[in-house]
């Protein structure tokens, strides 16, 4: 039922907190998500409802085995009906103790490829599901991330992996006109999910400032948002597009020329910055800006 401030309303008799992690491409999902998966109390699924069978079935038994009641349901097939399948094997499956929190990754163009696959978005839309919108500001690049990730078949980086074997990607081009479809389909989508989803239960986080400045102070929000206990996050995944967008765009002075005067001008700002961000070290849970432990074993977000 809906109460008085429009939001969906559930008891706790209702279970676990059902939630979707919400975004795009290359917007840091994968390092939240796998900080989510790590969590003892979360049961959490990939792209479970990608076009993509190989990625629905990876992303469906990647997880944390020990979340999930024996034997575990098969990943979802196209033709099934997706609203079903989200209710009797993601959010509605036997549970195990000590589970607080069930949820999955979900891109804005994903469960659309077909009708049955879609019944999902009416799903979403219409039950108590929590949202976590991951929003990255700058899709210049979040496309030149999309870009190099294509380009070298390599979509996150383990920090045990290490930097130093990262690809070199050589300076590219960027179409123009494949550009401008991707910034106006990703706005649309953002608009459009923004105000589908206003009477959820929403938080947002932003990729420069929350997820790539403060990681762990976002990961205790999210926990919270969740209903589950604090844990302290390991920063899991490594950056891998480090040049700047003058750097790596062979066609930067165009682009920037072409898109000067309009919604996505500010993307070519302080262009010889790296999108503003630094790598997460083990200094963010020990610093004055990141995680205060405390005497009982629960973190706290310092300033919140």
């Amino acid at each position: 039922m809906w109460d008085t401030l429009g939001k969906m309303n559930a008891s706790a008799s209702d279970g676990p907190a059902r939630f979707v992690l919400l975004g795009h491409a290359r917007c840091g999902s994968n390092l939240l998500l796998r900080a989510l998966i790590e969590h003892p109390e979360v049961r959490t699924a990939g792209e479970i409802l990608t076009s993509f069978e190989q990625v629905r079935k990876i992303s469906w038994f990647d997880v944390r085995a020990s979340a999930w009641r024996q034997p575990r349901a098969e990943a979802y097939q196209t033709g099934q009906d997706a609203a079903k399948f989200l209710e009797e094997h993601m959010f509605g499956a036997p549970q195990v103790d000590g589970i607080r929190a069930c949820g999955f990754k979900l891109f804005y163009d994903q469960a659309r490829f077909d009708a049955s696959v879609r019944t999902a978005w009416d799903y979403l839309l219409s039950h108590d599901i929590r949202v976590i919108h991951l929003v990255r500001r700058n899709l210049l690049y979040a496309l030149i991330s999309l870009e190099v990730a294509r380009r070298t078949d390599e979509w996150h980086r383990l920090v045990e992996q290490g930097a130093a074997s990262c690809p070199s990607i050589p300076p590219f081009e960027l179409d123009v006109a494949a550009c401008h479809q991707y910034f106006d389909n990703v706005t649309a989508y953002r608009i459009w999910a923004t105000q589908a989803l206003a009477r959820h239960d929403v938080l947002y986080v932003e990729y420069e400032k929350d997820v790539c400045a403060d990681f762990p102070g976002t990961m205790m929000r999210i926990f919270d948002f969740l209903g589950v206990s604090r844990q302290r996050p390991r920063p899991g995944l490594l950056k891998q597009q480090t040049k700047t967008a003058r750097e790596q765009l062979t066609n930067f002075a165009q682009l920037r020329s072409y898109f000067r005067h309009t919604l996505y001008d500010s993307f070519f700002d302080n262009a010889d910055s790296p999108d503003h961000i630094r790598p997460v070290t083990s200094e963010d849970y020990t610093n004055s800006q990141g995680l205060n432990f405390l005497d009982n074993g629960k973190a706290s977000a310092a300033g919140t």
